[in-house]
């Protein structure tokens, strides 16, 4: 059945479009695929009430892309490696290649 629910899902065009205008708004891999799974599982709730719902019903139930990206990045926050583990991570690779 969930799987039935989000393939509806991502077949509306609308929420396609809202999913376009979300995604660059999101940083970092493992926190972006987060916030995406619990934006489907929020858009499920929407379609159930409203199945063929449009751009603009969506703004109005889960507000805009920015603001519903804000609101996803505080459960899934962005944390970036350090500059020191990049250069130690450039390292082995290089060390790993040369030898």
């Amino acid at each position: 059945m969930k799987f039935y629910l989000e393939m509806r899902t991502m077949d509306n065009p609308a929420v396609q479009q809202y999913t376009r205008a979300l995604k660059p708004l999101l940083r970092g891999y493992i926190q972006k695929q987060g916030a995406l799974k619990d934006f489907r599982s929020t858009v499920i709730l929407v379609l159930d009430d409203h199945p063929d719902a449009d751009y603009e019903t969506l703004v109005a139930a889960l507000g805009t892309p920015e603001l519903c990206a804000v609101a996803l990045q505080e459960n899934h926050p962005y944390h970036p490696v350090p500059l020191k583990m990049n250069l130690c991570l450039v390292w082995l690779i290089d060390y790993a290649i040369s030898n």
